[in-house]
């Protein structure tokens, strides 16, 4: 009897032991799960506070991420494929206080709490157990370093009268420039801010009520965004390197330029203004969202900017659009849009004059789309015999046959160098729609051209066509081949347009302008009528 019981107790023991093994691996793969690294406690690291924002933007790809964003997402029950189909989370539509505290953390992290952050102050404080006196306190006298490691701050406050509020200690993206170059960093908010819109009269209330914005706007920077491209897809480098599309950059440019302000704030959620670019359908795509956050419609005001391929049901406060054919498209909805046209990049030779550089005149100059450089496009391959533009670079030479190519790269944030480049060329043939449009703006022979045979809808091309008396039939774009010459594309850029009276007035165009300075105005309007 007594062996059986040996055996009995050694199996017991060794059960126990392999037990309290299996059972210290699975607690320690449960605390590393709910134990989240200092990355992904809800102190929101301004690394991360915008990695949501980029991957709707930027597309951001599931292994540019960093391992604990990605770790995040894995929280928020994200998969690699739903991540880069740019899918929403399968806990998007839930409560924000039906989410586990782990959960909360990780959207914190992610940039992305807001979306779950849809009930009333009140509502929202309970959830985040702050007591009356400590949500007064955190307005009025915050801490420097507030104690958060148990709570979920929401970032976004909707108070039930009233519009929404940003308040501390969020992270916000302020934005100057530094010459004709916008360079931004994120910090810290320093005061709790209305999301009044600065110019449009109202905004539409969740039950579609307009509600007029408080007579004196609050002091506070413009608000706008606009697309910064995925480095490593689009210039060849890693997530952090510098990468940028001109067109996209000129908007908040020209925001600072003819503002007078020293800072703009790039944000999406309750922007007030978007300028330039055909980005009306990206705004309406992502209205869905940003209604969910604020709660509210909110009114953005429109200056100079387009639509890609039409519009669908939502009416901005529009100032003025790119061309005849966004207003057309608007009018059908009936919004109320004024005949204001012009692409704001049309300015520019009344606010920068170029500089000479000390370059050979280029017989001919290509400015490539974003994506084509972002590629491999046949004509520059065989022409070169090379395939190294997909990393960013200023402009590059190649000679053929006694005639100067000059590339152009459109992928830069200085719009200042890219047009003293630009001028130094004798025509220009441009599968990029601001290369056209900077071309002509300082009155240089140009042309349109694709060089993959991906193309674009043309309707950004021939809004802005018609918007300068452009018969869009004498502009249609040549498909650049690997067999074609230098001198076909010389050719084609030669073939006189057939122009009508241009709809763009230069000074109609800044009186419409709701955020210029009325000195700055004054000034770029004698330069206009000195030239």
């Amino acid at each position: 009897m007594k062996q059986p019981s040996r055996r009995i107790t050694i199996i017991s023991s060794c059960c126990l032991i392999a037990s309290t093994s299996f059972l210290y691996k699975v607690q320690h793969i449960l605390d590393s799960t709910q134990q989240l690294p200092q990355a992904l406690t809800p102190v929101r690291n301004h690394n991360y506070s915008q990695v949501i924002h980029k991957r709707f933007n930027d597309k951001q790809l599931w292994d540019d991420l960093p391992s604990d964003a990605q770790l995040a997402a894995r929280t928020l029950q994200w998969t690699r494929d739903s991540w880069d189909a740019s899918k929403d989370s399968p806990l998007y539509h839930l409560p924000w206080n039906t989410l586990s505290k782990e959960q909360k953390n990780a959207a914190v992290v992610l940039g992305v709490d807001e979306d779950w952050s849809r009930g009333t102050v009140e509502e929202l404080d309970q959830t985040a157990q702050f007591t009356p006196k400590e949500q007064s306190d955190r307005y009025s006298n915050p801490p420097p370093k507030p104690k958060l490691q148990n709570r979920t701050i929401p970032l976004i406050m909707r108070p039930k009268n009233g519009p929404p509020i940003f308040h501390l200690p969020t992270t916000q993206t302020l934005c100057k420039l530094n010459k004709f170059e916008v360079v931004c960093s994120n910090v810290t908010r320093t005061s709790s801010i209305e999301a009044y819109p600065l110019f449009a009269e109202y905004y539409t209330d969740g039950d579609g009520t307009h509600v007029p914005k408080q007579n004196t706007p609050q002091q506070r920077p413009i608000a706008t965004d606009w697309f910064r491209p995925n480095a490593t897809k689009f210039c060849g480098g890693g997530m952090y390197q510098p990468c940028a599309n001109l067109g996209d950059e000129l908007g908040p440019m020209l925001l600072l330029k003819l503002s007078g302000q020293e800072y703009i704030e790039n944000r999406y959620d309750g922007m007030d203004v978007v300028i330039i670019g055909s980005v009306l359908n990206f705004i309406v795509k992502k209205y869905d969202l940003t209604v969910g956050r604020l709660g509210s419609h909110y009114n953005i005001t429109v200056w100079g900017t387009g639509t890609k391929w039409g519009a669908k049901s939502v009416c901005f406060d529009f100032r003025a659009v790119r061309g005849p054919k966004t207003r057309d498209k608007y009018l059908q909805q009936g919004c109320n849009v004024p005949e204001v046209y012009g692409d704001p990049a049309l300015l520019f030779p009344y606010i920068y004059t170029p500089k000479q550089l000390n370059l050979k005149k280029a017989d001919l100059c290509l400015v490539p789309h974003m994506g084509d450089v972002a590629e491999d496009f046949p004509w520059w391959t065989e022409l070169n015999g090379t395939s190294s533009l997909i990393q960013r670079f200023t402009y590059r030479d190649h000679e053929t046959n006694g005639k100067i190519v000059r590339v152009i790269d459109i992928r830069t944030p200085d719009a200042a160098a890219f047009i003293d480049i630009m001028m130094t060329c004798k025509i220009i043939a441009s599968a990029s729609l601001h290369g056209m449009i900077l071309a002509e703006a300082y009155n240089l022979t140009w042309s349109w051209i694709r060089l993959r045979d991906k193309s674009e809808d043309p309707f950004k091309y021939n809004d802005f066509f018609l918007s300068v008396g452009i018969d869009k039939t004498s502009a249609r774009p040549l498909k650049v081949k690997a067999k074609d010459s230098v001198d076909k594309i010389i050719e084609h850029t030669m073939i006189p347009k057939i122009r009508g009276p241009s709809l763009f007035d230069p000074v109609k165009l800044l009186d419409a302008c709701p955020f210029c300075d009325p000195d700055i105005v004054k000034g770029v309007k004698a330069v206009i009528g000195g030239k």
